[in-house]
């Protein structure tokens, strides 16, 4: 590898380094969720894992992690139940849906999700915890990311609208900064793989232009990520001496034009087949 790009690959992982030291996986799943310029896509596991004392991670449960709040708004989740089970998070989180009206927006129910989690989530400072939201409205994609700021005193959540904002942790806490794309791609939880691949590949000259992609191609797109991200598990050294944290089956959504939500279950032993141009998923030729 010539010098030149050493050093710039060297600069990239200081920097997922310092960026994300204060965000250390302590659970669950990876999620990812991408606008396009045809769509909205989402994928996430539904691996449950609980830390023993000696500190591996086992295998507890299979969960979906995801609530269809109605029609058109979606609610994935990530991250760090700390003293609740992931099963009464979702119980909470079931009493939520209750309170979101049939009309009701994602930009809407983002900020209903943020009051409610301040009130009825209890989390200890150091856990990390979020929600993708995403929908349609005025004929626009919509992503919003209500998370848990552990850099606060009172351990707030914050709603962040993905498609204007993003944000960091760093040693002087909780910084918001605006987002340069109309395509957001976001993704959260044991998510080093994916942070590699999107970021690491701009930094060294090239992209993933997934804001061009067809809806079959973003669905392979993600698959390819998230399958990746499970096979890196068998190889770096946090997985091997811990224990994975993210595992089959998969949930994939699509959300294109003023379409209803459609979901996608992926598991182990379909990794050989793809969606192709006609939005077909059969075994790759």
């Amino acid at each position: 590898m010539p010098i030149g790009r050493s050093v710039i690959l060297f600069g990239v992982l200081v920097w997922v380094k310092l960026l994300y030291q204060y965000e250390k996986t302590r659970g669950m799943t990876l999620i990812i969720s991408m606008v396009t310029k045809k769509g909205i896509f989402n994928i996430s596991d539904m691996r449950i894992t609980s830390v023993e004392g000696d500190g591996r991670n086992l295998l507890a449960d299979e969960q979906e992690k995801f609530l269809a709040l109605n029609r058109h708004v979606i609610l994935v989740f990530w991250g760090w139940t700390g003293n609740e089970k992931p099963s009464e998070l979702r119980v909470k989180l079931e009493k939520f849906k209750q309170s979101v009206k049939e009309n009701d927006s994602a930009t809407e129910v983002a900020k209903m999700l943020r009051v409610f989690c301040s009130r009825e989530i209890q989390l200890c400072r150091e856990d990390p915890l979020g929600f993708h939201v995403f929908g349609i409205e005025n004929e626009q994609y919509i992503l919003h990311h209500v998370f848990f700021d552990h850099t606060s005193k009172n351990g707030r959540f914050i709603d962040e609208n993905s498609l204007e904002e993003f944000h960091q942790f760093t040693h002087l806490g909780f910084i918001r900064i605006a987002r340069l794309t109309d395509y957001p791609i976001i993704f959260n939880g044991d998510n080093k793989l994916v942070n590699l691949i999107i970021n690491g590949l701009q930094s060294l000259g090239d992209v993933v232009p997934y804001y061009d992609f067809e809806p079959w191609e973003s669905k392979n797109f993600l698959k390819f990520l998230m399958e990746t991200a499970i096979d890196l598990q068998r190889f770096s050294e946090n997985s091997r001496e811990d224990g994975p944290l993210i595992g089959y089956p998969l949930n994939l959504w699509e959300l294109v034009s003023r379409s209803l939500p459609f979901k996608s279950i992926i598991h182990s032993d379909c990794k050989n087949r793809k969606w192709n141009k006609d939005n077909e998923f059969c075994l790759e030729e």
